[in-house]
């Protein structure tokens, strides 16, 4: 039977920080994981779907979706500590560091209204006011 390997791209700014042992204090590690589904099985349900593939040629856009055939081995990193053999998934090491995901911070709408000014200025005027400026140097300077 066709075997396929994927592999999931966890956090990677959050991987490649320096993260400590919770019991030992020493340096963890990453380390490959790897674990072979079936593609039938309610697992793989719960694993990330392989993404489709545009192409873009002389006859027009075509849509590919590729779908596994066979077991499938998943790919992915978790951290390990090379002094007492503790290992940690992602998810435990964030909980353990209590880092939160995209935690909701409440605004008030005096604090909205800011943001949005800032934003505007920003993103709109300011590029505006830039391309303006260019003009009008390039009319004076022209001769």
């Amino acid at each position: 039977m066709a075997k396929a390997d994927r592999y999931i791209s966890g956090d990677i700014v959050y991987l490649s920080k320096k993260h400590y042992c919770p019991e030992c204090g020493a340096e963890l590690k990453t380390v490959k994981v790897s674990k072979e589904i079936d593609p039938d099985s309610n697992e793989a349900k719960e694993m990330p779907k392989m993404f489709s593939k545009t192409i873009v040629g002389s006859r027009g856009v075509k849509f590919r979706r590729y779908n596994y055939a066979g077991d499938t081995t998943y790919v992915w990193k978790e951290f390990e500590c090379e002094k007492c053999s503790r290992h940690l998934t992602v998810d435990e090491m964030k909980e353990i560091e209590e880092v939160s995901d995209g935690e909701e911070i409440e605004q008030s709408p005096e604090e909205i209204k800011r943001i949005k000014r800032k934003n505007l200025i920003y993103n709109i005027i300011l590029p505006i006011a830039i391309l303006a400026l260019a003009a009008i140097i390039k009319f004076f300077v022209k001769e």
